[in-house]
């Protein structure tokens, strides 16, 4: 059984099926994963296949199959803006993003508007590392995982922060902080990304700006987690 949507959506994307068709992969903007079948598309001549540009923002009217959600057939696509790369950054960070999406089935509205505004906006103000980390912890909540950065993760003691790990969950006092063999970060570092775990709104990201040397150390340690846990290589992360 089909019921007829419609959404704005991104395509994230598109693979052959056959001779004829293909399968779309879309960030919908009720922050929903989708795949659709989109008929016709190995034809040179397919209207789908100009208006289903990779990275583009689209409108969407598809039917989708009620016993199982995330998928369905594309009806009609209309492109309303595609995402031109113009930083060498951008590119970088849009691999890493698609590589992150697949672990996901379903997100949120929140998700899907910091995506289009980090990739419609060239300011690269916007476009940096603190940007990506942030909405990395927005992904990583979808994990039921909320790191702390209030106290020591492991003691809860608010005294003495000395460093941070995700794999130990979040901030780290002296005492755990040794105990995990965790180095220690030097107090501005730690202020920044503690910072950043605060961070609410969008704006207040400009608030949280990374030194050359600082950025090496907070990509070592947000690699890790996104390596171990989510099988990203690292090396995606220090690219950016």
């Amino acid at each position: 059984m089909m019921q007829e949507l419609f959404n704005q959506a991104i395509v994230l994307n598109i693979k052959p099926v056959d001779e004829n068709a293909a399968l779309g992969r879309f960030l919908l903007d009720d922050g929903r994963i989708i795949f659709l079948k989109i008929p016709g598309y190995q034809n040179p001549q397919s209207k789908h296949r100009l208006s289903l540009q990779l990275n583009s923002i689209v409108e969407l009217e598809y039917f989708q199959n009620v016993n199982f959600p995330n998928s369905g057939k594309l009806k009609r696509a209309t492109l309303e803006k595609q995402l031109v790369f113009t930083l060498d950054r951008q590119t970088h960070i849009i691999f890493l993003l698609h590589d992150l999406l697949r672990n996901y089935k379903k997100l949120s509205p929140e998700i899907y508007q910091f995506y289009v505004l980090l990739f419609t906006n060239n300011n690269e103000n916007i476009l940096t590392l603190s940007s990506i980390l942030f909405l990395f912890l927005k992904l990583i909540q979808f994990e039921n995982f909320f790191p702390n950065f209030n106290a020591c993760a492991n003691c809860q003691t608010n005294k003495n922060i000395d460093s941070f790990s995700l794999d130990h969950g979040g901030l780290l006092c002296v005492k755990c902080a040794k105990k995990f063999q965790i180095k220690s970060l030097q107090v501005p570092l730690l202020k920044k990304i503690i910072m950043l775990g605060k961070i609410t709104n969008y704006p207040d990201l400009s608030k949280v700006y990374f030194l050359p040397r600082e950025e090496i150390i907070i990509k070592e340690i947000f690699g890790n987690y996104l390596e171990i846990t989510l099988g990203i290589n690292t090396n995606q992360l220090k690219n950016i």
